[in-house]
This record gives structure tokens, sequence and C-alpha cells, in this order.
């Protein structure tokens, strides 16, 4: 968890945490991820010791319209007002076959050398039933953090304020520094043979 204050906090992840807000920052320090709270009540973290992922909980009662619920085919969800009980979790409910764009309420800036890949946390699937879209963040881009979700199910299936659908998995940029095009491709073992080619199937 990050401390807010000047003191860095190691977590039990074994990574450092800063936190910088008001203060000049050196954007060319190699390796960092940094990122924004614009609205939320969340850091940016590894779930437990060991995990690659970085959770991404979701943002439904958001204040700014850039960061409120986008749902498809129609927008139907709920806000708890205020001094409702605290297990009355502001909501939205995704319909079926239809699909969201659910905020995050942060923005980031991924290390030069990595780019970031947005992915579905193993429990969206097996307790939700939902898919989340793949998405992949350039090292360039320092917007919203959005996370694309669609109900594949007959049913509604709701999601709660601060649900973790998805994860941030920052991966290293292959250095690629020639990009040559050719008359012929070189010749492999299994050429261009396509689905089910390499085995794993019984006919």
């Amino acid at each position: 968890m990050v401390a807010h204050n000047e003191v860095d906090v190691v977590g039990s992840d074994g990574i450092i945490y800063r936190n910088t807000e008001g203060k000049a920052l050196n954007w060319e320090q190699h390796g960092n991820l940094w990122y924004v709270v614009e609205e939320g009540n969340w850091d940016l973290k590894l779930s437990k010791p060991g995990d690659v992922g970085f959770d991404l909980p979701v943002l439904v009662n958001a204040k700014s319209d850039t960061y409120r619920p986008k749902v498809q085919p129609h927008k139907n969800y709920y806000i708890a007002p205020e001094g409702t009980p605290d297990d009355l979790v502001p909501y939205v409910d995704i319909p079926p076959l239809g699909s969201a764009e659910l905020s995050t309420g942060l923005r980031i800036k991924v290390p030069d050398d990595a780019w970031g890949n947005i992915k579905s946390r193993s429990s969206t699937g097996w307790k939700k039933r939902l898919d989340v879209f793949e998405g992949v963040i350039d090292s360039g881009y320092t917007g919203p953090l959005f996370v694309l979700v669609f109900n594949p199910n007959q049913i509604p299936i709701r999601v709660h304020e601060g649900d973790r659908l998805a994860q941030l998995i920052l991966m290293p940029k292959y250095p690629t520094k020639v990009v040559v095009r050719c008359s012929s491709l070189p010749e492999t073992v299994r050429g261009a043979t396509g689905f089910g080619s390499s085995g794993g199937y019984s006919t």
C-alpha cells in the first residue's frame, strides 16, 4: 500500500511505493511506473507477493462524466445516496450480451522500455462470468485507464464499485531494430500450416 507521505515504503511484494504528489518529478528515472489517482480511493498495487499484475478496481460512483460507466445497449446503474449503510455499494448492471466501459479513476505512465497489457483476472470469468477485453497501453499514453467488459450471459451481471475485474501487466518491449520487406520468407518446420497443425487434439 502506498504511504501518503514523503517516505518510501517497501510493500510485501518487494516493490518500492512512493508518493510524490505536489513535488517536482524526474520523469527520466528508469523503470518507474507512474500513476495519478483522479477519482476513487485506491492505489495501484499488486494483490500479493509473487503476482505479476497490478489490480485495477473499477469506478462506478464517479463525479466526472469522463469516469462514469458507459453501458451498451443501455445505461442502467445505481448510485447509493449519501448516508446509506456501507454494505450498499454503488453498482452497475451490465445487460445480457451487453458491454460496459468502466473507469479505474487512474492515469498511468508506463516505463519507456515497456508496454502495459490489460488482462482479465481469472476470478472475473469464473465468479462473474464476464469477459474483459485485452488492452495495450503504450509507454507514451498518459490518459484515463478504462476496463472494457462484455457480458455473454442471458441475464444481467452486477459489478460493484471497487470490484477487481482486470489487471495491468507490464511487458518488456522487444528491441526491433530493423523491419525488412522481402520477396519471400525463410523455410520453417511449421511453415504456413494453421490451426491445430502443431498437435494437441485427437481426431
